[in-house]
């Protein structure tokens, strides 16, 4: 009891100290700025003199990730464009000019963003105009051009931000409006009809074999009717894809590349689905593994037939607490051990298994991100009606109790002693009573933490690897139940034979005697 005392107090120690150092301060230094807005303000009836254009709004993009608004009540200038002249005048160049601002067709806000922040200490100040064109409707020359990065809920709440890659390495113009205004319409540009160039792409994304992240870049998007776009884009990704360019020694040790290229291949050949290669490499992964599985089982099998006799060794020696009779205890049970076939070495088998479960979770978790080496292969992420890239809150919830449902199945099976077991208990032992219920604890917080995993994992992907091992594990635990079954029996059968031989030998030796 006190050594399980000492591994729980343990466990929470190390819980508490990956929280402790999990909770430092987040980094929140601004990245860049960039405005969001109605596009359609960008198009009005007929240029006036307000310095306030409606629906605009600053945000600064900040480390973590997230956004800071900044308060601008006006802009900071005010010019105006004329039909046929690129010229850029302010009002009382307009009335030098001899015109008004009734002649004009469009008109420039500039609005000049400062602000300080400090990086390891270092002040460092921010200081940059920018200048938003706005466009009276009629029959001129003029346009402008508007690149919306934000969506919105019905809330107000920002609901998807293109500015920055959180989950891909690979650009595409995702949850980003190109929009060109002229003095007729605003109009949405297809971003299957634009190029995007500035992005890195494959290998280049890789340097001293790690995925770059957390940078800035200034990309370029043009289509053929001429019209251009010059933009920023922040990759802060939240998990790296998989590469053979990445990959260390420890990645082809601990299976997650192997792995990788298993379910590559998997994907190429079921019409790149994400979720048939997940179903057949859980299957055949689980398979090859299976021999250290049986092996775990065989081994505790061994042990509950021989704890009878471990528990009287222990009584035997329970009030000796000499270091004689402790040496003797110990040799008996190892005597005891080599009588049952139990080698301790066994019980690290269980620890075998632990890489291949990382192994899966790590390739389940990455191998869909976009850019990666294995992407193309099961980029299909499509499931009975849902995306497991992504999933609705319906199916995450419907996902996560699955999860749940099958682990608690396969717990219980797995804790319902065989009957070989029953047939070799003896007195109930209060320090393994008490083990066997804090082990059911272990179980029960186990299946709560692979729950709450499923739940803010994002995308389905996970849970459904987790669904579909845990069907395996219980028809494998059903399967290693029965086999142990039969062994029991055929040792219990070994053994009465052997009795009887001993018998019969000992009576034919008597009869030789006389």
């Amino acid at each position: 009891m006190k050594k399980i005392n000492k591994i729980l107090l343990l466990v929470v120690l190390l819980a508490t100290t990956l929280m402790l150092t999990s909770c430092k301060k987040a980094d929140t230094s601004p990245i860049f700025p960039f405005y969001d807005l109605d596009v359609n303000n960008l198009l009005v009836d007929e240029i006036d003199e307000s310095k306030k254009l409606e629906s605009l709004s600053f945000y600064k993009l900040l480390a973590t990730g997230g956004l800071d608004k900044i308060t601008l009540s006006e802009a900071d200038g005010i010019t105006y464009l004329l039909n046929g002249d690129d010229t850029a005048y302010t009002k009382d160049e307009l009335v030098a000019n001899g015109k008004t601002v009734a002649d004009a067709v469009a008109k420039n806000y500039t609005y000049t963003i400062k602000y300080d922040y400090k990086v390891k200490k270092e002040t460092i100040s921010y200081n940059k105009d920018f200048t938003i064109t706005q466009i009276e409707k009629g029959n001129h020359n003029k346009t402008t051009k508007y690149i919306d990065y934000l969506k919105f809920d019905d809330k107000g709440k920002v609901k998807a931000n293109g500015i920055i890659l959180t989950n891909s390495y690979l650009f595409e113009g995702k949850n980003i409006d190109f929009n060109v205004i002229n003095g007729t319409s605003v109009d949405l540009i297809d971003t299957d009809n634009l190029t995007f160039t500035g992005f890195p792409v494959g290998d280049e994304l890789i340097k001293n074999k790690k995925y770059i992240n957390h940078k800035t870049f200034d990309l370029n998007a043009n289509d053929e009717a001429g019209n251009e776009f010059d933009f920023q884009i922040r990759l802060q990704a939240t998990a790296t894809p998989l590469s053979r360019n990445t990959s260390s020694f420890w990645n082809w040790i601990f299976l997650q590349t192997p792995i990788a290229f298993l379910m590559s291949l998997l994907g190429k050949i079921f019409f790149n689905s994400f979720a048939v290669a997940i179903l057949f490499t859980t299957i055949i992964v689980r398979t090859l593994a299976w021999p250290i599985y049986a092996k775990t089982n065989d081994m505790s099998m061994k042990m509950s037939v021989a704890q009878p006799e471990i528990d009287r060794l222990q009584k035997k020696y329970a009030a000796r607490k000499d270091p004689e009779s402790q040496q003797k205890m110990q040799m008996e049970m190892m005597q005891l051990y080599k009588k049952h076939n139990i080698n301790m070495f066994g019980c690290l088998l269980p620890f075998l298994q632990m890489p291949i479960f990382f192994a899966m979770f790590e390739v389940v978790k990455r191998i869909t991100i976009p850019g990666g080496q294995f992407y193309a292969s099961v980029h299909n992420t499509k499931f009975l009606g849902t995306d497991l890239a992504s999933g609705g809150t319906v199916a995450k919830i419907i996902f996560t109790a699955l999860v749940g449902i099958t682990m608690f199945a396969l717990q219980k099976i797995s804790q319902v002693k065989p009957s070989y077991a029953k047939n070799t208990q003896g007195k109930p032992n209060p320090q393994a009573q008490q083990t066997e219920q804090t082990m059911k604890m272990v179980s029960f917080f186990m299946i709560f933490m692979m729950i709450m995993t499923a739940y803010v994992t994002p995308g389905l992907a996970l849970s459904y690897y987790w669904i579909i091992g845990n069907f395996y594990s219980i028809l494998q635990t059903l399967i290693n139940k029965r086999i142990n079954e039969n062994k029991y029996k055929k040792l219990q059968e070994e053994k009465l034979y052997g009795a009887s031989r001993q018998i019969i030998d000992a009576k034919v030796s008597k009869k030789g005697d006389k």
